[in-house]
């Protein structure tokens, strides 16, 4: 898989919060709610393996904006 578990967890707390909200009708992601097909073919051609690598964050102070 090419989306590691934070993603997922990531992923499934927003489709909890837009139920909140009214924008979703379940809190619940459907089954198989993401697609790493085309990942998984793209990495493929270029001959690489998941990750490839890591994002880094930023302090907000550092934002050119607030």
């Amino acid at each position: 898989m090419v989306f590691d578990d934070d993603v997922i967890t990531l992923a499934k707390n927003g489709y909890a919060f837009l139920h909140e909200l009214k924008v979703l009708k379940s809190p619940n992601p459907p089954e198989n709610f993401y697609n790493d097909g085309p990942l998984q073919t793209a990495l493929s051609e270029m001959n690489l393996k998941a990750p490839i690598g890591d994002i880094m964050g930023k302090p907000r102070s550092t934002r050119p904006y607030n």
